[in-house]
């Protein structure tokens, strides 16, 4: 393990930021092409005849072929937690027993299914490549150089024309030479010299830890720094405070210890925590890639927990400083109160199927392009809110697995906070 001059950058979050702005770079131009392909049907004369109509028709097939065209002239560029569960297991199927999903950071699939059984895929510590040439593996610790080069395909062929290829040639600490000829190379020569140029923690760790797969010591954790914060302003839950904390406790699954525990928590003022050695504590149990998306999923629940107030929240003392103990932008806090309003506006106005679509389009856009890992979110029900009323698309959109049904609901009243009769 190399010593890091800054605690904060590792080779995680360095691929991360990297691949992230790959990502956005490729979705800008494909955005682009698409544009010039629906500008260019626009400008064309239209007709009410049958002949008009049998020419709109093929148009618009003809469009939606060179819109996919346009998309496939791109490899896709995926981060975890975003990146479906097939994917990672058809990347490290390629690899058998040396390639952990779980360890997986992202992926550039050049594969032609976009698949991923094909392209660059990244642990912490590791680069796997599967080309036309085979399958390679580059611990990047053993990276000394990366260069841009050419290679000759028909060396040592005799009278065979030269055949030169853009290539990677990546120098390694026993000097061994691996060459990378898979597009894209100037990308993946950039990340290559980056991780040669700057100091390190080359380090792996399990990218996918939700909500839900807290150890018992983090759950209990992530609810006590819920209480905290409702009791921050006033040293009380109210009746709204009440239901909504809950709603939170339901989206875990909890032995009698740990509820009575956490009853006796929000009975006994003597035994309040101090809120930042509860964070310190919860991510101790949250693996390094994780913690982002868990940090996230609690400032969530925070702001779920007053929905009414929501727009308040820079006012917010607590919320802000449990925001800046994890480390979360103003920006990345901004869209999740963004997202809560789309919520509770979803909810009041009984929007139709359309304009939730509407709604959930432009919220994916805008989180991405902040790089809000939306799969962590919405395994948990985080982004569909706790009461579940919204439904519909806008919880399907976004693959919500909280369980809200009324009789799960009531057993937890119940078992948390021994609520009598029905």
């Amino acid at each position: 393990m190399i010593k890091s001059e800054d605690k904060d950058m590792n080779s995680e979050k360095l691929i991360k930021d990297k691949l992230a702005n790959l990502a956005r770079e490729y979705q800008t131009k494909i955005d682009a092409e698409i544009k010039v392909i629906e500008e260019k049907r626009q400008s064309q004369p239209t007709g009410s005849g049958f002949f008009d109509k049998l020419k709109a028709t093929g148009n618009a097939a003809l469009e939606k072929g060179q819109t996919e065209l346009v998309k496939r002239n791109y490899p896709n560029v995926s981060i975890v937690p975003d990146i479906p569960d097939q994917l990672l297991l058809n990347a490290a199927k390629q690899f058998e027993q040396e390639l952990d999903s779980k360890l997986m950071i992202g992926m550039i699939d050049t594969s032609l299914l976009r698949n991923g059984t094909k392209g660059y895929f990244f642990t912490g510590e590791k680069i796997y490549v599967v080309d036309s040439d085979g399958k390679k593996i580059i611990e990047m610790v053993a990276i000394t150089d990366a260069i841009m080069s050419e290679i000759d395909l028909n060396q040592g062929k005799e009278d065979a024309e030269p055949n030169f290829q853009p290539a990677v040639r990546v120098t390694l600490k026993n000097d061994d030479e691996v060459i990378l000829r898979t597009v894209p190379l100037e990308p993946v020569f950039n990340i290559l010299k980056s991780l040669n140029a700057v100091s390190l923690v080359f380090e792996e760790s399990d990218q996918r830890v939700k909500q839900e797969n807290l150890s018992d010591l983090g759950k209990v954790c992530f609810i006590k720094v819920a209480i905290n914060y409702l009791m921050a302003d006033d040293g009380l839950i109210d009746s709204d405070e009440y239901a909504s904390l809950i709603s939170l406790i339901s989206m875990f699954i909890l032995n009698k210890e740990q509820l009575d525990e956490l009853r006796d928590y929000r009975l006994n003022n003597a035994q309040i925590q101090n809120t930042k050695l509860l964070l310190i504590k919860l991510m101790k149990e949250v693996p390094t890639g994780s913690r982002e998306a868990i940090s996230l999923n609690l400032l969530d629940s925070l702001l779920s927990l007053r929905k009414e107030s929501v727009e308040n929240w820079k006012e917010d003392q607590a919320l802000n400083e449990i925001k800046d103990c994890l480390k979360i932008s103003n920006e990345k806090v901004a869209f999740l109160v963004n997202s809560l309003k789309n919520e509770i506006r979803i909810e009041r106005e009984r929007l139709s199927d359309d304009k939730v679509a509407e709604i959930v389009s432009s919220t994916l856009a805008t989180g991405s392009a902040i790089g809000i890992p939306f799969a962590a979110l919405a395994a948990t029900g985080a982004i569909t809110g706790f009461g579940g009323a919204s439904g519909g698309l806008f919880a399907l959109a976004f693959a919500s697995t909280g369980r809200h049904d009324r009789w799960y609901y009531r057993d937890w009243c119940r078992q948390f906070w021994c609520i009598q009769g029905d």
